[in-house]
């Protein structure tokens, strides 16, 4: 899949989150699934990854501005924790 397609998907997932008013916080978190992005296999870098969810954190209404860098950190952590398990595990399948 281009990244073009991609990121059009991942327009239409935020349009979507953004499309109900929300003025204040919702009182859930907004979860985006894989049936809002169409990646069709093909790899996302992190960097996209960071920037896709700080735009449906803002476009859902779940943070504003000043949150996003502060959330969009804790999220790569996340990224590279879980990618350090998976090789891990990776690993231990070898051995």
């Amino acid at each position: 899949m281009s990244w073009s397609k991609f990121f059009k998907a991942a327009g239409k997932a935020i349009a979507s989150a953004s499309n109900s008013p929300t003025p204040s916080k919702p009182k859930t978190v907004p979860v985006m699934t894989m049936d809002m992005i169409q990646s069709n296999g093909g790899p996302i870098t992190s960097t996209q990854a960071i920037k896709l969810f700080k735009e449906f954190a803002l476009k859902s209404g779940y943070l504003d501005k000043d949150e996003l860098t502060e959330h969009a950190g804790y999220f790569s952590d996340e990224m590279k924790e879980h990618g350090g398990f998976l090789e891990e595990e990776a690993a231990g399948d070898f051995c």
